[in-house]
Protein backbone atom coordinates (compact mmCIF):
# COMPACT_ATOMS: atom_id res chain seq x y z
CA UNK A 1 0.00 0.00 0.00
CA UNK A 2 1.20 3.56 -0.90
CA UNK A 3 -0.12 6.13 1.32
CA UNK A 4 0.41 10.11 1.03
CA UNK A 5 0.07 12.89 3.34
CA UNK A 6 0.10 16.07 1.73
CA UNK A 7 -0.24 19.71 3.05
CA UNK A 8 1.49 23.30 3.94
CA UNK A 9 4.95 23.00 6.34
CA UNK A 10 3.29 22.21 10.01
CA UNK A 11 0.09 20.92 9.36
CA UNK A 12 0.57 17.43 11.54
CA UNK A 13 1.75 15.11 8.52
CA UNK A 14 4.74 13.46 9.78
CA UNK A 15 2.93 13.68 13.34
CA UNK A 16 -0.01 11.73 11.68
CA UNK A 17 2.90 9.24 10.25
CA UNK A 18 4.43 8.80 13.92
CA UNK A 19 1.31 8.28 15.34
CA UNK A 20 0.00 5.32 12.87
CA UNK A 21 3.53 3.26 13.40
CA UNK A 22 3.23 3.84 17.49
CA UNK A 23 -0.53 2.94 17.93
CA UNK A 24 0.37 0.03 15.13
CA UNK A 25 3.34 -1.04 17.19
CA UNK A 26 5.13 -1.16 14.37
CA UNK A 27 9.24 -2.16 15.16
CA UNK A 28 12.08 0.41 14.25
CA UNK A 29 13.35 -2.09 12.05
CA UNK A 30 10.87 -2.35 9.93
CA UNK A 31 10.70 1.40 9.34
CA UNK A 32 12.76 3.33 7.03
CA UNK A 33 12.91 7.05 6.71
CA UNK A 34 14.49 9.51 4.32
CA UNK A 35 14.38 13.18 3.90
CA UNK A 36 14.45 14.63 0.40
CA UNK A 37 16.55 17.68 -0.43
CA UNK A 38 17.59 18.86 -3.74
CA UNK A 39 21.05 17.17 -3.91
CA UNK A 40 19.25 14.05 -2.87
CA UNK A 41 19.95 11.59 -5.82
CA UNK A 42 18.99 8.23 -7.18
CA UNK A 43 22.40 6.84 -5.78
CA UNK A 44 21.70 8.32 -2.33
CA UNK A 45 18.31 6.37 -2.80
CA UNK A 46 18.93 2.98 -4.15
CA UNK A 47 22.96 2.67 -3.82
CA UNK A 48 25.92 3.18 -4.95
CA UNK A 49 29.27 2.99 -5.17
CA UNK A 50 31.70 4.77 -2.81
CA UNK A 51 35.35 5.43 -1.98
CA UNK A 52 36.81 3.65 1.32
CA UNK A 53 40.17 4.25 2.85
CA UNK A 54 41.22 0.71 3.72
CA UNK A 55 42.37 1.53 7.68
CA UNK A 56 44.35 -1.59 8.55
CA UNK A 57 46.19 -4.53 7.63
CA UNK A 58 48.33 -4.63 4.98
CA UNK A 59 46.71 -2.63 2.80
CA UNK A 60 46.17 0.17 5.03
CA UNK A 61 45.95 3.89 3.09
CA UNK A 62 44.67 2.31 0.39
CA UNK A 63 41.22 3.09 -0.97
CA UNK A 64 38.53 0.47 -2.69
CA UNK A 65 35.06 0.93 -3.68
CA UNK A 66 32.45 -0.19 -1.61
CA UNK A 67 28.89 -0.66 -2.41
CA UNK A 68 26.73 1.61 -0.03
CA UNK A 69 23.21 0.42 -0.03
CA UNK A 70 20.24 3.37 -0.19
CA UNK A 71 17.67 3.23 1.98
CA UNK A 72 15.33 1.81 -1.04
CA UNK A 73 17.72 -0.80 -0.97
CA UNK A 74 17.78 -1.66 2.67
CA UNK A 75 14.21 -1.34 3.03
CA UNK A 76 13.82 -3.69 -0.01
CA UNK A 77 15.76 -6.62 1.70
CA UNK A 78 14.33 -6.24 4.77
CA UNK A 79 10.83 -6.83 2.90
CA UNK A 80 12.06 -9.86 1.21
CA UNK A 81 13.42 -11.77 4.56
CA UNK A 82 9.93 -11.81 5.68
CA UNK A 83 7.50 -11.32 3.31
CA UNK A 84 4.13 -11.71 6.14
CA UNK A 85 5.73 -8.63 7.56
CA UNK A 86 5.33 -5.11 6.24
CA UNK A 87 8.28 -2.61 5.92
CA UNK A 88 7.62 1.43 6.11
CA UNK A 89 9.25 3.59 3.67
CA UNK A 90 8.81 6.96 4.91
CA UNK A 91 9.47 9.95 2.39
CA UNK A 92 9.83 12.66 4.01
CA UNK A 93 9.89 16.77 2.29
CA UNK A 94 9.17 14.65 -1.78
CA UNK A 95 8.75 18.42 -3.01
CA UNK A 96 11.95 19.68 -2.23
CA UNK A 97 14.40 17.10 -4.36
CA UNK A 98 14.06 16.18 -7.91
CA UNK A 99 11.54 13.36 -7.43
CA UNK A 100 11.95 11.82 -11.11
CA UNK A 101 15.36 12.07 -10.52
CA UNK A 102 15.49 10.02 -7.51
CA UNK A 103 13.03 7.71 -8.35
CA UNK A 104 14.63 6.84 -11.59
CA UNK A 105 12.89 3.62 -13.35
CA UNK A 106 11.50 2.38 -9.78
CA UNK A 107 8.77 5.09 -10.05
CA UNK A 108 7.66 2.42 -12.65
CA UNK A 109 7.43 -0.49 -9.75
CA UNK A 110 4.59 1.49 -8.28
CA UNK A 111 2.01 0.41 -10.39
CA UNK A 112 1.12 -3.33 -9.30
CA UNK A 113 -0.34 -5.96 -11.81
CA UNK A 114 -4.38 -6.57 -10.71
CA UNK A 115 -4.74 -10.01 -12.10
CA UNK A 116 -2.95 -13.02 -13.72
CA UNK A 117 0.13 -15.04 -12.37
CA UNK A 118 1.77 -11.75 -11.35
CA UNK A 119 -1.17 -10.20 -9.05
CA UNK A 120 -0.10 -8.19 -6.16
CA UNK A 121 3.70 -7.48 -7.92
Amino acid sequence: MQKIYYGAPGTGKSFEVNKYLKENHIPDDRIFRVTFHPEYSYGDFTGQLLPTVVRTGANAGDITYDYAKGVFTLALEKAYEDTSKEVYLVLEEMSRGNCAAIFGDIFQLLDRETEGLNRGY
